[in-house]
């Protein structure tokens, strides 16, 4: 009997335990605005930039783009179309603030304390879906519908509407340059908020599970999220999504910063940390040459020289030569005489109206006869 009695202890303890895990898990974990400064810094660059304070730069290839490069989107019960990143710092820039393009560092994020599943506007076409990050600038409130494109033709990422849900979005996107002719053919997918498992307003958007499936003949892949404590990837087992989403507190917002923080004005330079060092190090890569020092004197000897040089190094002038009639052209040309001596004496010979001098043939000589081929005489007419 006692044994029965604390085996049924140890079970109600287990349920309980297992009811708390379950409640901590849908209550999420709550970090402070310094984790972000504090988790990304290993993997890109913490730039104070003059518009949006310390911003963030990934460590990434040339060709990265938020949302497109290595991840694809799910369907969930809870938050409808979630971005599920491979980066290990997914969990962060996806889900939480804002991308935007700089002409020198590339894209760029914003952190914010608010929870998405993913902050991009969606566009409709004939035949293909398309979406762009959010830009800092840009209201949620606003409920987009069809017009012209607010944000940059570049920003955006046009895929065939089959192939939307597949695992490699970034091999199927259309090329960056045809994005202009879908913004002509497409229309926005109208914005909207909905609620999650603590009652908050979550922004999202994106084409409806039924519209996809009765345009692709597709049968949707549901998916269905749990809370963990643990960043990092987002974890996929079967049809479920472990997903970090921790409530970001606003308190330290003000004195948090980067370990490390880069001049969006000068990139090379440093604000904070190891100014010592990199000076060091650049006074040893770089040696210091120091140049000659001439004295006045030295100066005029050498502009003297250098004179006197150039006009050695000059050619000499040619004289200039007298005419002298040639006797022995006079006496042979009397009537055309006049008429050469006008001419310049390079350009002295007989004039070319006069007929060339019959030499005889003297009739002694041999006459040989050539063998006529075949070819020279089929080409004569």
């Amino acid at each position: 009997m006692m044994k029965r009695n604390i085996s049924k202890i140890f079970v109600a303890v287990l349920f309980f335990l297992s009811l708390l895990q379950n409640a901590n898990g849908q209550r999420h974990s709550s970090v402070s605005f310094q984790y972000f400064y504090d988790y990304l810094s290993p993997y890109g660059d913490w730039i104070s930039y003059p518009t949006y304070g310390y911003v963030w730069h990934p460590h990434s290839t040339v060709d990265f783009h938020p949302y497109r490069t290595k991840g694809h989107w799910v369907w969930t019960n809870e938050y409808n179309w979630l971005w599920v990143s491979d980066y290990e710092w997914g969990w962060a820039p996806f889900h939480y603030g804002r991308w935007f393009y700089d002409n020198y560092y590339g894209w760029i994020w914003i952190p914010a304390n608010e929870w998405s599943p993913a902050w991009v506007i969606w566009r409709s076409g004939a035949d293909f879906y398309g979406w762009s990050p959010l830009g800092p600038d840009i209201d949620i409130s606003i409920l987009y519908v069809t017009g012209p494109s607010d944000l940059p033709y570049y920003y955006w990422s046009f895929i065939p509407l089959y192939f939307l849900t597949s695992e490699n979005v970034s091999d199927h996107c259309y090329h960056v340059q045809r994005n202009q002719t879908f913004l002509q053919y497409s229309k926005y997918i109208i914005a909207g908020k909905k609620k999650d498992e603590n009652n908050r307003q979550i922004f999202v958007n994106g084409p409806s599970k039924n519209e996809w499936e009765e345009r692709s003949r597709q049968k949707m892949k549901i998916f269905n999220t749990d809370a963990t404590d643990k960043p990092g990837y987002i974890d996929i087992r079967e049809n479920r999504l472990q997903i970090y989403k921790p409530n970001v507190e606003l308190k330290d917002k003000a004195i948090a910063r980067p370990s490390i923080i880069y001049s969006a004005d000068n990139p090379i330079k440093q604000e904070q940390i190891n100014k010592e060092e990199i000076q060091n190090q650049i006074n040893i890569d770089v040696p210091i040459i120091k140049k000659p020092i001439i004295k006045e004197e030295q100066k005029e000897k050498k502009k003297t020289e250098k004179v006197v040089d150039e006009k050695i190094k000059l050619p000499p002038v040619p004289e200039k030569k007298s005419f002298e009639p040639r006797k022995d052209v006079e006496k042979k040309y009397p009537d055309k005489w006049e008429s050469i001596r006008k001419m310049p004496e390079k350009y002295t010979a007989p004039p070319v109206n006069i007929k060339p001098v019959l030499v005889p043939r003297p009739s002694n000589l041999p006459i040989k006869r050539l063998p006529i081929k075949k070819e020279v005489i089929k080409g004569l007419p």
